[in-house]
């Protein structure tokens, strides 16, 4: 989430509203994003919790003998990496 609060320019406190907004299920920002594919997610408590959206990929149409085909899902917004890089030459 912090990505995409720098993305779109986002203070802090607009983007905890957005991240009250899509953790609730009814509201209209959460149901079109929904209607896209796209649910947000969170792991962990508290202060080092990460929130990311996911969007899950669309499948070709599966052989009728496949059974409990769950979706696929990838990361949306999702950092590449955690952590520092580190810049010296060891």
């Amino acid at each position: 989430m912090s990505l995409i609060g720098r993305e779109f320019g986002l203070k802090p406190h607009q983007r905890k509203d957005l991240q009250k907004a899509l953790r609730d299920e009814n509201h209209p920002t959460t149901l079109k994003l929904k209607e896209l594919g796209v649910t947000y997610g969170s792991e962990g408590k508290g202060r080092g919790a990460k929130s990311f959206l996911v969007k899950a990929a669309q499948l070709a149409q599966a052989a009728p003998n496949v059974i409990n085909l769950k979706p696929k899902v990838r990361p949306f917004f999702r950092p590449a990496h955690s952590g520092r890089l580190n810049s010296k030459a060891s």
